[in-house]
């Protein structure tokens, strides 16, 4: 597992040396159980407040999901669609809206 979020990771670099449009984050949770959520996401594609995003999101225990994001980021708010579909198959679908002060 850690091979392919090593390939996946180069990749991103790859298809992003020429941009330099990337991001990356990890954040551990702690409730019921705990867990750590990483991911690394390059933008391909950027129109005034609007963006397209190629992502890999890991969360432990070794899930691993590529990812597309499409994006709006306004001065004062943001909004982020993620579609993905993991190794095991399964999709994932997320939606985040935020502000910025």
């Amino acid at each position: 597992m850690i091979l392919r979020l090593a390939i996946l990771t180069l990749t991103l670099l790859v298809l992003g040396s020429a941009s330099a449009g990337g991001r990356a984050a990890c954040r551990a949770e702690f409730g019921l159980e705990a867990r750590l959520i990483c991911y690394a996401e390059e933008v391909l594609w950027r129109l005034g407040s609007f963006e397209v995003a190629l992502g890999v999101e890991y969360r432990t225990p070794d899930l691993f999901t590529p990812y597309t994001a499409l994006a709006y980021y306004d001065p004062t708010w943001w909004a982020v669609l993620e579609i993905g579909r993991g190794f095991s198959g399964s999709w994932r679908w997320a939606i985040a809206i935020g502000v910025r002060w």
